[in-house]
């Protein structure tokens, strides 16, 4: 990377560049030398935060379709994550509701249903964390701002 960043045109980036490799370089010794406990603990919670994600689907079906086969909404949860993973839109935007609506459709009693499940799933696990991110952004820049002029 240094020395792509050698070149004239990305040159200004290069001291950054430079700190970045080196932030890598020092947290991979410190990873290397981490106990498997540590491994362990941070992999279950990484297991638990996904599985988690995938969950609130099914909380959504027991609420709206409480006769669904949990366990068949979860592995599809899985595959619809999946394939948002490589949605050409910002956040699947769009996508995500369609293929909510088709690929749960079998399950419902009618695709007005299948949309209102969507929307909620959407509120909670997306459109959230957008609005948290507006509400936070502003200030941390100002406050990002005022660092780098002192």
């Amino acid at each position: 990377l240094v020395w792509l960043f050698g070149f004239r045109l990305l040159r200004r980036w290069q001291p950054t560049v430079i700190s970045l490799g080196d932030s890598m370089v020092a947290t991979s010794k410190d990873l290397r030398h981490r106990s498997a406990g540590w491994w362990i603990e941070a992999f279950a919670a990484t297991t638990v935060s996904w599985i988690s994600r995938y969950l609130v689907v099914n909380a959504l079906f027991l609420g709206f379709v409480p006769s669904a086969d949990q366990l068949v909404v979860f592995g599809r949860q899985f595959v619809v994550w999946a394939i948002l993973m490589f949605s050409p839109t910002p956040g699947g935007s769009g996508v995500s509701e369609w293929l909510f609506t088709e690929y749960y459709g079998d399950m419902l009693q009618n695709a007005g249903i299948a949309l209102i499940i969507a929307l909620f799933w959407r509120i909670i696990t997306y459109y959230v964390y957008l609005i948290i991110g507006v509400c936070i952004v502003p200030s941390w820049l100002k406050k990002r701002n005022k660092k780098q002029i002192k």
